[in-house]
């Protein structure tokens, strides 16, 4: 009988002891339980377990944020610090078409010839274009640019290029032009609309090779006579480098090949006031480099 009585309160103390240890508060292992999703723990505290804290952890991987400064890069700045709003620099870009039908709108797309290109006056860049309409009839396109710093892009006299032009009349005008390379890559392209690429067209494939996307939230609003402006930039992406260009700036992005990209215009208007008005607009050019 007594030897009975051991075991059942060997059984009971066992028991206790058991549920005791089962109702305290614990922490699970995350590294050996790949099934355990901290965020329905309560009583996960990733500061006071040394295994689940980020920045003890060698292997921790914070993601990347563009908007933001990469910690690992600059352990100056804090990875929550927006970077600097870029100063206004002094590029100008300008481009006028020549030649063209006079419709609106006007969707013009022709194989071309280079007839000529020309260095003018005043930073001054005129390319020539002839562009056969019926088995009679070449017509002759010119295009001329004028920016400062002066551009120049390699378009061999006699050339075979696909000549691109788009202009849309809201209440303004809207233009967009390319030109491409035989094999289809991108020689040249403008903008000077109040989006990157016309309308229902995405600017990746318009400009392509080139990833363009438009920039903002760097730099504060600033009240105008139409509404609260804000400079804004063009980001750009080419075989794995990138660039954010801001309004008066100019950059390059590339490794094997090479573009620049100048851009005078790149703003958005918020809490518009004014009727007939756009509120955003881009000027800017997108150039093939010749490779050294």
């Amino acid at each position: 009988m007594k030897n009975i009585v051991k075991v059942l309160t060997f059984i009971l103390a066992a028991t206790a002891l058991a549920s005791c240890y089962e109702s305290a508060p614990r922490h699970h292992d995350a590294w050996n339980d790949p099934g355990y999703d901290p965020l329905v723990d309560p009583t996960y505290d990733p500061w006071a377990d040394p295994y689940q804290d980020p920045w003890a952890d060698p292997w921790y991987d914070p993601p990347i944020d563009p908007m933001h400064d990469d910690p690992w890069v600059d352990q100056d700045i804090p990875p929550d610090t927006p970077p600097g709003c870029t100063p206004e620099g002094g590029v100008t870009v300008s481009f006028e078409i020549s030649g063209a039908p006079m419709t609106e709108p006007l969707d013009l797309e022709r194989e071309c010839t280079v007839e000529w290109t020309a260095m003018g006056d005043s930073n001054m860049f005129e390319i020539g274009l002839g562009c056969p309409e019926s088995p009679d009839l070449v017509a002759i396109y010119v295009i001329t640019i004028t920016a400062s710093p002066e551009v120049y892009v390699y378009l061999p006299e006699g050339s075979s290029v696909l000549f691109s032009y788009v202009e849309e009349y809201p209440w303004w005008q809207n233009r967009w032009f390319s030109i491409r390379y035989p094999e289809g890559s991108l020689a040249i392209a403008g903008v000077d609309a109040q989006s990157l690429a016309p309308y229902g067209l995405d600017p990746y494939g318009w400009y392509s090779p080139l990833g363009i996307w438009i920039a903002s939230g760097y730099c504060p609003w600033v009240p105008g006579d139409c509404g609260d402006q804000e400079r804004e930039a063009i980001g750009v992406s080419f075989e794995e480098t990138v660039a954010t260009v801001f309004d008066g700036n100019e950059a390059s992005v590339g490794m094997w090949g090479l573009y620049s990209i100048s851009v005078e215009t790149a703003e958005v208007y918020h809490n518009v006031m004014c009727d007939d008005f756009p509120n955003e607009w881009y000027k800017a050019l997108f150039v093939s480099l010749p490779v050294r």
